[in-house]
């Protein structure tokens, strides 16, 4: 009887040692499969480079003030994410074609160059949308 109680009490105390470990431990046990944040910065851009695209005849200089901020943003936390060069760089890249994009709006512009940057600006953020979420953390 002693030896059962024995075995049944070292069982018992597995279960608050566990306990102790996931709660010391917090999410960094569990790893993350992809950068949420980085994704939704991304995602973000898509939808906003679009919107410019489908508006390049008239842009609301509003929307453009959107984009520079979530390139910026992108750009800022990418190269302050660890063992993340490749997709800083594409960041770096992106920023600057909305800087570009930016000063053109700001000045007289036409609606091809629009029309050219904001397709070649879908072009690369379509590029690495896929590629983020295969990126292990």
């Amino acid at each position: 009887m002693l030896r059962w109680l024995n075995s049944i009490m070292k069982k018992l105390l597995i279960i608050p040692v566990l306990a102790s470990i996931c709660l010391l431990g917090g999410c960094s046990l569990f790893v993350q499969e992809f950068d949420n944040n980085e994704f939704k910065l991304i995602v973000d851009m898509a939808v906003q480079t679009e919107i410019l695209h489908e508006s390049c005849g008239d842009i609301d200089a509003e929307n453009i003030k959107q984009l520079q901020v979530t390139s910026r943003t992108f750009e800022l936390y990418t190269k302050h994410t660890p063992s993340n060069v490749d997709v800083a760089t594409v960041a770096t890249i992106l920023r600057e074609d909305v800087d570009q994009l930016s000063r053109a709006v700001s000045k007289e512009y036409s609606k091809i160059y629009c029309d050219k940057k904001t397709e070649l600006m879908l072009k690369k953020i379509n590029t690495i949308l896929p590629i983020i979420p295969t990126k292990r953390r």
